[in-house]
């Protein structure tokens, strides 16, 4: 079964997301801190991260930074999830960052991304 480990702090989001994959066969991990998303990252084989950029307790480009800085980490495919434009943000070259998801966002949009063929 795939993992897909969401990093959302907006239990709204969060939900629609989860929710979504799970009917389409995606088992998915969540995080709410950029803490726990580095912690599933490093203790999971996960097909693929959704990542919001703005969270509580830091910045997505933290946990990209934390596991690329750790040679034992796999480092999985990512997709940005944010409402905010990537050129706001910090450049971080992240080679495994496969695209961005606009917030708002439709169901097609996130499951277009999801199944893209570098997500897969």
């Amino acid at each position: 079964m795939r993992e897909v480990l969401i990093v959302e702090d907006d239990p709204r989001i969060l939900q629609l997301t989860v929710v979504n994959l799970n009917i389409r066969g995606y088992n998915t991990l969540v995080a709410d801190t950029v803490q726990a998303g580095i912690k599933l990252i490093k203790t999971h084989r996960l097909h693929l991260v959704i990542l919001d950029l703005k969270l509580l307790d830091g910045s997505g480009w933290d946990i990209l930074r934390a596991i690329d800085a750790d040679p034992q980490t796999i480092k999985p495919p990512v997709l940005i999830m944010t409402a905010s434009s990537l050129d706001d943000d910090p450049e971080y070259p992240y080679s495994h960052l496969i695209g961005k998801l606009s917030k708002p966002f439709s169901l097609a949009e996130l499951l277009g991304a999801v199944t893209a063929p570098s997500a897969t």
